[in-house]
């Protein structure tokens, strides 16, 4: 079939998409990509797979106000988009998120598509309230998480079920010690210590993803423990105070999926996320994959989308960050090292106990054109 995946914004910042491409394209489907931008080397494997990326013209405001500045995005993109698929015949279209149908507008309604919906978006309002007729319209619903799956179920009174497809990468080189090509992130990694037992942080710095505490413990420990953190550059005091106070290695960004070359050179993997809404205590992070696949043991808080994973797969431990004391986390550390071949061959079990491509072939397999 000819597909259209329509993302509105950078295909590097959801590797899910990534991924969707990937898998439609290996399943023999013709496959055209609407995006804001990407990278080289996505570029590169698109190109050696016959995917077709076509760019939409980004608007530069000039403004400060956010919400002036989202609306004329929303509406640069819609007027692109638009103008696209009424010149160019797909058999469906694959929405790559909810702000990529929300964009679009009600001129969706009248073509065919599959909707992929990255987040749950409980404390958002304007979504919850717009989004239930493109959910309704839709041939099926992709969503990350089986509890998600269901709340979007009831909150939007869908006639069955979304579909299940998780946040697993496509690719994974599987294979630990890779050479790190950006030259930035390699200089910043090279700082931290041959020999160095690295527990390895990826995502964003706030308060809703606390650090500081097992921060401490790993500076405790001492060598051969280290903190390595690689998240974007934000300007809060939770951010200004860790970078001042607290002792770790920062790595500058890499885009998915380069970023896994560094991934692969660390020893435990570290996930963070608090109880503060349905959409992360029902969370689905990449990050939980992208270890897995280096067989990495893990330190989760525990939210439920992660204790479910713990329950399965002993791939490490999920734990209360908020009662956890600095000696806790020693503890939990030494035990992930001391019996890090059992923790890591779960690791593993998890990242192989699902199939992208076999969920998205059953998928194409039941939508009618």
């Amino acid at each position: 079939m000819k597909i259209l995946v329509i993302l509105k914004g950078s295909l590097s910042k959801l590797p899910p998409i990534i991924t969707t491409c990937l898998s439609l394209s290996e399943l023999n489907h013709s496959v055209t990509v609407f995006t804001q931008s990407s990278s080289d080397y996505i570029e590169n494997i698109f190109r050696e797979k016959n995917i077709s990326i076509v760019y939409y013209k980004e608007t530069k405001m000039s403004t400060k106000i956010k919400l002036i500045s989202k609306i004329c995005t929303w509406l640069n993109f819609r007027k692109q988009v638009r103008e696209y698929i009424s010149k160019n015949k797909f058999d469906f279209f694959w929405i790559g998120s909810a702000d990529t149908a929300l964009a679009i507008g009600k001129k969706l309604l009248n073509f065919k598509y599959v909707f992929h919906v990255h987040e749950l978006y409980d404390t958002v309002p304007y979504y919850r309230r717009n989004l239930k007729i493109y959910m309704q319209k839709a041939l099926k619903i992709l969503v990350p998480e089986e509890i998600r799956a269901h709340i979007f179920r009831a909150w939007y009174q869908l006639k069955e079920t979304p579909i299940v497809l998780p946040n697993k990468p496509y690719y994974h080189p599987r294979k630990r010690n890779l050479e790190i090509t950006d030259k930035t992130a390699k200089e910043a990694f090279e700082k931290i210590p041959k020999g160095s037992k690295i527990v390895f942080y990826q995502g964003g710095l706030s308060e809703k993803r606390d650090l500081k505490t097992i921060a401490k413990a790993i500076e405790e420990m001492g060598t051969p423990w280290c903190l390595a953190v690689q998240c974007p550059i934000t300007k809060n005091a939770y951010y200004e105070d860790f970078f001042k106070n607290y002792k770790f290695y920062y790595i500058p960004y890499v885009k998915a999926p380069k970023h896994l070359e560094i991934t692969s050179n660390v020893d435990i993997g570290l996930v963070s996320y608090s109880h503060i809404s349905l959409n992360n205590e029902f969370c689905a992070p990449n990050k939980i994959w992208e270890y897995a696949g280096f067989g990495l043991p893990i330190i989760a808080n525990d939210v439920f989308g992660l204790k479910e994973f713990s329950y399965k797969f002993k791939f490490g431990v999920c734990l209360n960050f908020n009662k956890t004391t600095k000696d806790d986390f020693k503890k939990i550390l030494y035990e992930l090292d001391n019996n890090s071949e059992l923790y890591s061959r779960d690791s593993k079990l998890l990242y192989e106990s699902i199939d992208i491509t076999k969920t998205i072939m059953e998928v194409i397999s039941t939508v009618k054109c």
